[in-house]
């Protein structure tokens, strides 16, 4: 036992593998985790007892926070590796799959990207990232913020990891709940708002009654409370009221029992549309609701989305969060903040340029005014779970409150239009020195005239678009890799989660045939892909698994 402050910790050793196990308290805060300290052999035989035992000891470790460190002697992918070396693939894929089994992510990190060096010079140096911490999703909920630093080796080969359980305070995103569209006072609030008079145009007006109404929603989110501690004292409370009428059998209690059965159907629906919202997941059905799914998604999208250190153009390193921000700010404000030029369009060059042209009705019927119906409609097709925009809004508060705040809307829009009338038509502004390209083989005279012209620098292919190659051929097996690692991916997450056959079944369905679909509308995907890809999509439906073995279960002749 090692006593240190408030900080006191029990340690055990164990012989079977070169590892540390630890609990360690804190008694000013009432709180303990469980740490692992591991050492991964040279070896890899070696190295697959000591998987196996971290394994075993993920089934043990279920509800308190556990947090895994060392020199596991592994790299997860060829991204990890800066040199030559002789790590294999079947290395690389049993290190992801005992992460992937033991229920654990990675922590964020900042500092040196390789935490090895073999302290070599020229063709022999290597660098590997051999340290790492990893976390479950319990360690996440408790320390939310939590990350490791990978600092300047010094005298070692290996790099040191500090960890810090606290980045200070940040602040506080507005971030509108679907679920509150679901309380009967919902419209009632936004009507009760937009009643009130603000001087002003009619977008500064719609701005400041959405900035008031966020004060009313964080409220209304604070006497809600935890949901996910509502649906368990709901199902509480209507466990009591079922052993009741069990026991006695009288109709006080019955009617007991359907009272708590409605609050309990009205919170599980709440918790639900709160966690799927967080978790951006669309595809699963209510017989699969397993919160242990929505939260692992949260955590994990969490870990991916946080952003602790940027490099500025210049080279400098940015760590702290204020800093890391304002960079943030200042690219995006020179990529498209730049004053818009109004350019006079050469029509004699477009037409003698363009073969085809529209007609004068075709053409009115482009520059038409805006209708109050069409904005309904554009509305109403954006999907409820899309992400919210600048303001902290969802698709589903302005699809529940556009009978309110519609017109509104719509008033604020034209006028913004109006004073805005070129920048509004030309749409988003092109940067020259950003842009490319691509001609065909048969335009050899124009290039130069067109690249005079655009001021665009000429590509060449291939290159990627919307997630997909573009290329002047067929696809070869290794333009569809993209492709077979997101199956993978997709498959990694759910391999670990006890989903029915039927919730496979509609994974496949919903996620996997959408992936393929969307590669093969635009090419003629080779033979070998596709039965890649139906060779693991029929190991995850019948085995739950990507990397099984599985047999069929209908007896053939």
């Amino acid at each position: 036992m090692v006593s240190l402050e408030s900080i006191r910790s029990w340690c055990g050793y164990s012989k079977s593998g070169v590892s540390i196990h630890c609990r360690a308290f804190n008694k000013r805060m009432h709180t303990s985790c469980l740490i692992s300290v591991l050492y991964g052999d040279y070896d890899l035989i070696p190295r697959r007892n000591l998987w196996g035992a971290l394994c075993n000891l993920s089934a043990v470790i279920s509800d308190e926070p556990w947090l895994v460190l060392g020199d596991f002697n592994a790299v997860m992918d060829d991204s990890e590796v800066h040199g030559r070396a002789a790590d294999t693939s079947v290395s690389m894929t049993e290190f992801r799959t005992c992460i992937r089994d033991s229920g654990l992510v990675h922590l964020p990190f900042t500092g040196c990207p390789f935490t090895w060096h073999n302290c070599s010079e020229g063709p022999r140096s290597l660098w590997k990232r051999l340290d790492r911490m990893l976390v479950n999703t319990i360690w996440m909920d408790a320390w939310p913020s939590s990350s490791y630093i990978s600092a300047l080796p010094s005298t070692s080969d290996h790099s040191p990891l500090i960890l810090t359980m606290d980045r200070g305070e940040e602040h506080i995103v507005f971030h509108f709940d679907n679920y509150l569209t679901h309380l009967p006072g919902f419209l009632n609030s936004v009507e009760e708002m937009w009643k009130h008079r603000i001087a002003g145009t009619a977008m500064y007006e719609t701005v400041c009654k959405l900035k008031l109404l966020k004060a009313v929603f964080r409220q209304q989110k604070k006497l809600k409370g935890n949901l996910t501690e509502n649906v368990k004292q709901a199902k509480n409370f209507l466990d009591k009221a079922q052993a009741l009428f069990t026991t006695y059998k009288e109709d006080i209690f019955l009617d007991f029992v359907k009272s708590c059965r409605r609050v309990y159907s009205v919170v599980v629906k709440l918790e639900i549309s709160m966690l799927q919202q967080r978790a951006k997941l669309r595809w699963l059905k209510y017989r699969d609701q397993s919160s242990k799914i929505f939260f692992r998604k949260i955590n994990t999208t969490r870990v991916k989305q946080r952003v602790f250190q940027i490099t500025k153009v210049g080279g400098e390193l940015l760590t702290a969060q204020q800093d890391v921000n304002q960079e943030f700010i200042s690219y995006f404000q020179n990529l498209f903040g730049g004053p818009s030029l109004n350019r006079r369009i050469d029509l004699e060059f477009l037409r003698h340029e363009l073969k085809h042209t529209i007609t004068t009705a075709e053409a009115s019927l482009l520059v038409a005014p805006v209708t109050m119906s069409e904005v309904n409609e554009a509305f109403f097709d954006i999907d409820v779970e899309s992400a919210p925009g600048p303001d902290g809004y969802t698709s589903a508060f302005y699809r529940t409150a556009w009978p309110v705040v519609g017109q509104a809307m719509f008033q604020a829009v034209v006028i913004i239009d109006t004073l805005n009338e070129f920048p509004a038509l030309s749409g988003l502004k092109v940067n020259p020195a950003k842009s490319q390209i691509i001609f065909s083989r048969a335009v050899q005279q124009e290039r130069q005239q067109i690249l005079d012209y655009l001021g665009f620098q000429e590509g060449s292919l291939p290159v990627k678009y919307l997630g997909i190659p573009l290329t002047s051929s067929r696809l070869t097996i290794a333009d569809c890799r993209p492709l077979i690692d997101k199956v993978d991916a997709r498959l990694a997450g759910w391999n670990t989660q006890n989903l029915s056959y039927a919730g496979r079944l509609q994974l496949i369905k919903s996620v996997l045939s959408t992936l393929h679909m969307y590669w093969a509308s635009a090419f003629i995907l080779p033979k070998s892909i596709l039965k890649t890809l139906e060779k693991k999509m029929r190991q995850f439906l019948w085995k739950g698994s990507a990397g099984r073995k599985c047999e069929s279960r209908l007896g053939t002749d």
